[in-house]
């Protein structure tokens, strides 16, 4: 069952499902504003579903306990449903990790509260975990780190507490892309890249950074195409490493505290060109034999475009935002398309 835009006019209360076949595999909602209610008793003895999708709703009442009762589930995508952490426990389900089958779980932008499950780090064959764009409190959970087939991790733009960037990712080689921005996080950037040399993106945007950018993320990343580090409190030189990497085509890391010299190439520079971010490190000096854009000039004496946002990378390969997470919802359609190209249906 798909219904697509079917509800966008007067408000529509939520259908109840009693009546539909038990044998019922895929059932989702996309882009239906006007529907409200509770998901609680609507799916029945739906034993069969593969795949429930519900973005771009006002359906509220939390995330039920029931449906960790479908134990054929691969995907869950609920996001973007501004309203569903409007109540008193706004929560993932303790027992959601019983959902051994689970390949996509993305709960995105619905104001959901509380801290994350431990149990959800019993959903072996998990390749994508968003919660992104939540309220979520307390420590990462260590348990995550069994989640070894898990390639796309995003938990942006939460309050989770001043326990550093975890340090259990550097055990989980299958990673693709890890996007922590917008959480308090603080610490300095710890020495895990030398066995993530599958990283595509990094997101540590605003998640209070201090010390110096390790030299081993230009060493053993090279497959990565976006790094985020702007808006922290980075200090001492950039790398020359970083200059080393042949895939990068966006590197942020305005808004720190940098010095010294910019130790990147000019076949570098030009390739790379509007998306090197480097303004706002008063300390960063311009070599002048470089060939520099006026815009980059600009940017790095601080004349540029002011910056407002604090920016992540997705997994459509484009920036998203902070203020994609207000009121839950999303900027654009696309951002509520249920999964990326490489998740879509729970397949890898």
């Amino acid at each position: 069952m798909f219904f697509y835009r079917c509800f966008t006019g007067s408000p529509v209360l939520l259908p109840s499902l009693e009546t539909v076949s038990s044998e019922l595999e895929e059932l989702v909602f996309m882009e239906n504003p006007a529907l409200f209610g509770s998901l609680s008793g609507i799916f029945g003895n739906f034993t069969s579903l593969r795949r429930f999708i519900l973005t771009g709703s006002n359906v509220s009442g939390g995330v039920p306990d029931e449906i960790t009762k479908l134990p054929s589930l691969e995907q869950l995508t609920i996001s973007g449903n501004g309203n569903l952490g409007m109540v008193e426990k706004g929560m993932i389900p303790n027992d959601l990790g019983f959902l051994e089958k689970l390949r996509v779980l993305d709960l995105s932008r619905n104001g959901l509260t509380g801290t994350i499950p431990n149990s959800l780090g019993n959903l072996k064959l998990l390749l994508k975990l968003d919660l992104s764009c939540n309220n979520f409190v307390g420590k990462i959970p260590e348990d995550l780190k069994n989640l070894q087939n898990l390639e796309f991790l995003d938990l942006g733009f939460n309050k989770f507490g001043n326990f550093g960037i975890p340090l259990f990712l550097g055990n989980m080689p299958r990673l693709r892309e890890v996007y922590l921005s917008g959480n308090p996080l603080g610490g300095a950037i710890p020495e895990i890249w030398k066995n993530l040399r599958g990283i595509l993106g990094i997101g540590l945007s605003g998640v209070g950074l201090v010390g110096n950018i390790p030299s081993s993320m230009g060493v053993f990343l090279t497959n990565v195409s976006y790094i985020g580090l702007d808006n922290n409190k980075l200090e001492g030189t950039i790398p020359k490493e970083l200059g080393l990497l042949e895939h990068v085509n966006e590197m942020n890391l305005q808004n720190n505290q940098l010095s010294g010299g910019i130790p990147f190439s000019t076949p570098f520079v030009a390739r790379i060109g509007g998306k090197l971010k480097l303004e706002g490190n008063s300390g960063i000096c311009l070599d002048k034999s470089m060939k520099w854009s006026v815009d980059q000039v600009k940017a790095l004496k601080g004349k540029g475009k002011p910056v407002n946002k604090v920016g992540i990378a997705n997994d459509y390969g484009r920036p998203v935002v902070s203020s994609d997470c207000k009121n839950g919802q999303s900027e654009s359609d696309e951002n509520l398309k249920p999964d990326a190209a490489n998740y879509q249906d729970g397949q890898g």
